[in-house]
């Protein structure tokens, strides 16, 4: 019974042997001895220290970059690839074209702002020029002009394949070729072929790279505020909202008074509009309050701005006053 028990729950398969078999496979049959062997039926031999440096350096890259196809995905490794075409990446030709949604963003940098802060929000911008609402021109301060460019460029990292291959990225790449301008971009050994870096142009006219979004970050500098309002009356791009990092409120509502721009975020970038849209669109000047921030609408000639900012960042932290004396101590515990 134990037995009958036993083959029951097992499904016999009856396996023929080797002899019994009419016909060997194909594998079976025994090679020439005459065979040449080519390149192409021998993998690039690599070191397994070469190996793993080069696969480290893979990890380390956050791109967005599609599987390539599986012939040399089973192969290779993304950094032997010497050449990527549309077909390679296998991209989809209508996600390189500028989405509708793109509007360029003015970010204005003082010494005296949250500079780590501000540059979180740069750098994004700078690895995905044609996200919505991305930093299409930077100012900043003269005093901090060589900080931040230097800061800039030890934190580049290579741009994904689809901003890589963007039209208005090459094209704007080739312009360059012809242009005397200082440009930042990352080190080879950073950002190593065919991998593409970021871009930063300094001290040049937005309009002479070709028409906007152009995949690079414009920066300038500057002295005062008075600069930077007679660069943007000339500047023809118009900027959908501008970022001022300051620690003075002072110097953000003389911008808003003079520059023509229906958005300003302080010490903050991209903040949600949607508690003041309302308001913008009843054209009302109003005051909110909403998730930690405070907004504010205000009616200048005949434009309604939005003022955005986190609360507290413009509060003036007080000086410390001296202490009073503790109280002397209770006499009845000392006797």
């Amino acid at each position: 019974m134990m037995n009958e028990g036993r083959r029951n729950s097992y499904d016999v398969v009856s396996i023929p042997s080797y002899e019994s078999l009419t016909e060997q496979s194909e594998i079976s049959e025994k090679l020439p001895n005459d065979v040449a062997v080519t390149s192409q039926m021998v993998q690039n031999l690599l070191s397994d220290e070469e190996r793993l440096r080069r696969c480290s350096k893979i990890r380390d890259i956050k791109s967005n970059a599609p599987t390539p196809p599986v012939s040399l995905a089973e192969d290779l490794l993304f950094c032997e690839l010497d050449a990527f075409s549309n077909e390679t990446c296998n991209y989809d030709a209508s996600d390189l074209h500028v989405a509708e949604a793109f509007n360029s963003q003015l970010m204005i940098l003082y010494e005296q702002g949250d500079i780590h802060s501000a540059l979180h929000f740069l750098l994004d911008s700078l690895h995905n020029p044609f996200a919505p609402r991305a930093v299409g021109t930077v100012f900043v301060e003269q005093s901090i002009r060589e900080e931040i460019i230097a800061r800039i460029h030890d934190q580049m990292r290579p741009l994904s394949f689809k901003t890589a291959l963007h039209p208005n990225y090459r094209k704007t790449k080739k312009v360059l070729t012809s242009l005397d301008v200082q440009i930042v971009s990352a080190a080879e050994n950073r950002v190593p072929p065919p991998f593409s870096s970021p871009i930063v142009v300094c001290d040049c006219e937005t309009k002479i790279l070709g028409t906007p979004p152009t995949g690079v970050v414009c920066l300038r500098s500057f002295h005062d505020n008075l600069e930077i309002v007679e660069w943007c009356s000339k500047e023809s791009l118009q900027f959908e909202s501008i970022s001022v990092w300051n620690e003075c409120v002072e110097s953000l509502y003389q911008l808003v008074a003079t520059l023509n721009c229906n958005t300003f975020y302080f010490n903050s970038c991209n903040v949600s509009l949607e508690p003041i849209t309302p308001f913008v669109a009843e054209e009302k000047t109003t005051v909110c309050i909403a998730d930690g921030f405070h907004y504010e609408t205000l009616l200048i000639g005949e434009q309604i701005k939005v003022v955005i900012f986190p609360i507290g960042s413009h509060i003036w932290q007080k000086d410390e006053e001296p202490s009073e004396p503790p109280p002397s101590p209770i006499s009845f515990l000392n006797s």
